[in-house]
């Protein structure tokens, strides 16, 4: 028997008493439990936030304005009905880091499970920040706004908006939302 395969016995006869002392068997198998995973949450804007859409040939702009932006990420979804048969329903997504740079901008249409990416100027979508403010402009990507359609907006801070929110919505979520809509 090799040395190690001598001092096994050994170590055992030592260690069983505090292994039983703590209620460990030999037999027993050790098991990690799973992670537990915080739900994010909602973060209010604060009292003095305010958010303004605006729709114009060119492009879908939001304005989102609170001392709450330089600590939180905001999230943005945007959507729209259908036009005629050819634009379906589309809906939008962003999150803006604290620092004012875009992580994420991407749509989806209704008829389609997947999500395409307008994270640069050449596709679209791009953030303005100054202080305590966050401009997202052309959030509906390259080509004009569609005439008469109505865009709605629902921002948040910490997590995405739900999707039961009203516009407005400030008000009725006790300031964890800003809800706009506008068309041309």
């Amino acid at each position: 028997m090799t040395r190690l395969g001598c001092l096994a016995p050994l170590l055992m006869a030592i260690l069983a008493p505090f292994l039983l002392l703590f209620g460990i068997s030999e037999q027993e198998e050790f098991v990690i439990p799973p992670t537990v995973e915080i739900e994010p949450a909602w973060v209010n804007f604060g009292a003095n936030a305010n958010s303004a859409l605006t729709v114009n040939v060119p492009e879908v702009m939001l304005r989102v304005c609170s001392s709450s932006l330089a600590d939180h990420t905001l999230y943005v979804r945007m959507w729209r009905d259908s036009f005629g048969d050819t634009y379906p329903a589309r809906t939008w997504q962003f999150i803006v880091d604290p620092d004012g740079s875009l992580q994420e901008a991407s749509y989806q249409d209704a008829d389609s499970t997947l999500w395409t990416s307008i994270n640069n100027i050449e596709d679209g979508a791009w953030v303005a920040s100054e202080a305590g403010c966050v401009t997202l402009r052309n959030m509906e990507g390259p080509g004009d706004t569609l005439e008469g359609v109505v865009y709605n907006t629902a921002a948040s801070l910490g997590t995405w908006p739900s999707e039961d929110w009203s516009i407005p919505c400030y008000s009725a979520t006790d300031g964890l939302g800003l809800c706009d809509s506008g068309s041309r």
